[in-house]
């Protein structure tokens, strides 16, 4: 049965030879392969892997028996190609001990089956026939097409050298066989696995007989990018990127050319699948672009995952970097905002060559040299709400000042911050409260959560508000935030609307410290929607169960947010934080009310005897 395919795909770039890129694919949890055949081969049994294969998708592997081998896959616009070559003396074409390559397909990209109508195809040794177009009845067993009034699209031709044997197959991607074949085209994928047998005896899978651990061939095209053009369109048309409007472009599969914009004012939405890459290019770039987001997709193994070159009020919000050179990197660019990304195993997570930008609330971590990169004359950017941890170098800055760095949790880091020529000032907290760093040891004696003493960094970068433990910022449902500095795991984070009340659930997050506390932030609205000036704010900790200690409810205000200190026996604990009217403000309210129902009974009273008299 011909079967539209979800349309998710691997492009290894037309250049590159060879390549094997080891990414699971929607459906499937193997490997994925896919290249463009440069030169389509002879099927004629002879893999020439300098010229005809030169450019395929090629892995060695081991079947579930035992029998090794090398396997390579590449298409043009019209054919699948195959190619493996097994380690075996003989090819045998005889009645007994007969030589045989099956290749299933999961024609849907499910990663179930086998279900009916899934194609089959390969080399049959048994009376010489060679090769075989078939499809599954739903179970594993082999129906060849033609039998069922189908055809036999494609061809097959094996040889042996004494040491191996040699299989090439092709098919026809897309055929008028409907009810036998797939149907496959440009951006397509489809799951698969080879089953061997070897002198009459069966030699196992590979990977295995178990579609959802199948490999994934990603159809290819000769074309290198996708542009999404300065008049909107998208060239060349592909079903990977949707848009109705020219405003927002949607992913609808993963995607694995790189992406080039030249159009202003627009949103690139993931949609939560993967941009994939093979290592070198640029992910996404933004080049001479403004007022672009990029948000919700997987960017991985380009050199870089999104570039901005002369760009500015970009916004790269909540997507997730993996496997690349550089995650983010930033040059002659401002007023650029990347928030709440993550930002993992790459070389360096962002390195900005470029002032007034902010770096916000991401996930720093795993980098193999640094987390963040400030360069030469780099200034004005805010650094903040990041959590920078177990990178080999946290925030390496190089000849780079007047940028700010406040709230982010540099935790675990090799060297915290590398700062290798001196003379270059940097802000390290915004005047309030600092970062957290895992190696400062100071102590509280004030009991508002801000450390003691200093930490200095060198000479010219000192943060003067460090913090006693971990930031945290959540969101509630009118918009705004509230801040929470704690040595404890903070969960379950809610905001009442109905009564202005928080509710969250601490719990110890270390052995060491024989108390828990929390410094937060909230802002008035919050905790008076009323714009009562006077604001009293309680805390209450397992329904009065547990003492709130060293508290402090009017730590600090600055006129529309209010931080707040209280502290308890290290323990999981429920913590309640309300706000309360001032006894002073009751009487008022109390009498601005009665007065109100006064004066609408009075009202009332008036259209009745209207009524009556009329």
């Amino acid at each position: 049965m011909k079967t539209s395919v979800v349309a998710t795909i691997t492009v290894t770039l037309v250049m590159l030879s060879m390549m094997m890129v080891a990414v699971p694919v929607s459906g499937h949890s193997g490997l994925s392969f896919s290249a463009w055949a440069l030169t389509p081969p002879t099927i004629d049994g002879i893999i020439d892997t300098t010229v005809e294969w030169a450019n395929a998708t090629t892995t060695s592997f081991t079947s579930t028996e035992g029998l090794k081998g090398i396997v390579y896959v590449m298409n043009d616009n019209n054919n699948l190609y195959i190619a493996v070559r097994t380690t075996d003396p003989t090819l045998s074409q005889d009645t007994t001990g007969t030589d045989k390559v099956w290749i299933y397909f999961d024609n849907d990209h499910d990663g179930t089956g086998p279900e009916a109508g899934d194609d089959i195809i390969g080399w049959n040794g048994y009376l010489s026939e060679g090769f075989r177009d078939g499809h599954s009845g739903g179970t594993y067993v082999w129906r060849k097409d033609t039998e069922e009034g189908g055809d036999s699209d494609g061809s097959g031709q094996a040889t042996n050298d004494g040491t191996y044997n040699y299989f090439e197959i092709s098919h026809s991607l897309d055929t008028a066989d409907d009810d036998h074949d797939f149907s496959l085209s440009i951006g397509a994928a489809v799951g698969f696995a080879i089953r061997f047998t070897v002198d009459g005896s069966d030699m196992g899978w590979w990977p295995s007989s178990e579609p959802a651990e199948w490999h994934n061939i990603g159809i290819a095209s000769s074309l290198k990018r996708i542009y999404i053009r300065a008049d909107g369109s998208v060239d060349p048309p592909t079903p990977q990127i949707f848009s109705a409007d020219k405003i927002v472009y949607a992913f609808t599969s993963d995607v694995y050319y790189p992406i080039i914009v030249q159009r202003d004012d627009i949103i690139v939405d993931g949609a939560g699948y993967t941009l994939q890459g093979t290592g070198t290019e640029i992910g996404i770039n933004l080049t001479g672009t403004s007022n672009v987001t990029i948000r919700n997709m997987k960017i991985e193994a380009f050199q870089f995952g999104v570039r901005l070159g002369q760009s500015s009020n970009n916004k790269i919000i909540e997507n997730n970097f993996r496997n690349s050179w550089c995650g983010v990197w930033v040059q002659n660019s401002s007023d650029n905002s990347m928030v709440e990304n993550e930002m993992e195993n790459n070389t360096y997570g962002a390195w900005i060559f470029a002032s007034n930008n902010t770096l916000h609330g991401n996930t720093i971590s795993n980098n193999s040299d640094s987390g963040v990169v400030i360069d030469l004359g780099s200034s004005n950017n805010t650094i903040s709400g990041n959590t920078i941890t177990n990178n080999t170098r946290g925030v390496w800055i190089i000849m780079a000042s007047d940028n700010k760095f406040y709230h982010n949790n540099l935790i675990n880091n090799t060297q915290q911050v590398h700062i290798p020529m001196s003379g270059y000032a940097n802000f390290w907290d915004d005047g309030i409260e600092g970062n957290y760093w895992s190696n400062y040891t100071d102590v509280d004696s004030n009991n508002d959560g801000i450390g003691d003493n200093k930490h200095e960094i060198d000479a010219n970068n000192t943060d003067n508000f460090s913090l006693m433990g971990v930031f945290s910022s959540f969101n509630t449902s009118l918009g705004y935030r509230v801040d929470i500095i704690s040595n404890s795991t903070i969960q379950d984070f809610q905001y009442f609307e109905s009564n202005s009340t928080i509710r969250m659930y601490v719990s110890i997050s270390s052995a060491t410290p024989t108390h828990g506390f929390c410094r937060v932030c909230v802002s008035h609205t919050l905790i008076s929607p009323d714009e009562i000036s006077v604001i009293i704010i309680s805390v209450i900790i397992d329904d009065g169960e547990t003492p709130v200690l060293y508290h402090n409810y009017t730590l600090n205000d600055n006129g529309t947010h209010r931080w707040i200190y209280f502290a308890y026996e290290h323990s999981a604990h429920k913590v309640d934080i309300i706000p309360e009217f001032p006894s002073l403000l009751i009487p008022p309210l109390f009498m601005i009310a009665t007065l109100l129902a006064v004066i609408v009974y009075r009202r009332k009273v008036r259209a009745c005897v209207h009524s009556s008299v009329g």
